[in-house]
């Protein structure tokens, strides 16, 4: 599924409008959601990163994901840094996200493979018999010693 995030910016009221639209139907986008936010509160959180200005729109109703919220926070940036008089438009699909989220799998487990490798290596079998060899002796001087 593919969306697109309308971003504009309200200066006679002082608002952010961010309007997410879904594409149901081969692009033809529908409304799915409409969010104002205060636009003195989005700038401060920009101003002090780009995670504090996601916080700032994300909502309980209105919950961007991560591949999606940086787009999203960079747009909104420029439109409060411009002077807002063109909505920024943002397209955003599910496959990239998809795409992204079986790398981020794909590299884990390749790693977990290295690393079991490295620890693999660190094992010695002959050790292993080593070992038991002294142990045997240990219990046997034990058990003796009970009897």
């Amino acid at each position: 599924m593919n969306h697109k995030y309308v971003i504009e910016k309200n200066s006679e009221n002082n608002t952010l409008i961010i309007k997410e639209y879904i594409d149901l139907e081969k692009a033809i986008y529908h409304l799915a959601d409409e969010e104002q936010y205060d636009l003195a509160l989005l700038a401060g959180a920009a101003q002090e990163s780009m995670e504090s200005l996601i916080k700032a729109f994300r909502r309980r109703s209105f919950y961007i994901p991560g591949i999606y919220a940086s787009r999203i926070a960079k747009a909104i940036k420029e439109t409060i840094d411009g002077d807002g008089s063109e909505p920024l438009q943002v397209f955003c699909s599910d496959v990239e996200q998809i795409v992204k989220d079986k790398l981020k799998e794909e590299q884990a487990a390749e790693a977990e493979t290295e690393e079991g490798v490295e620890i693999d290596d660190l094992l010695d079998d002959e050790f292993d018999k080593t070992d038991e060899k002294d142990i045997a002796p240990a219990i046997n001087k034990s058990e003796n010693k009970s009897d």
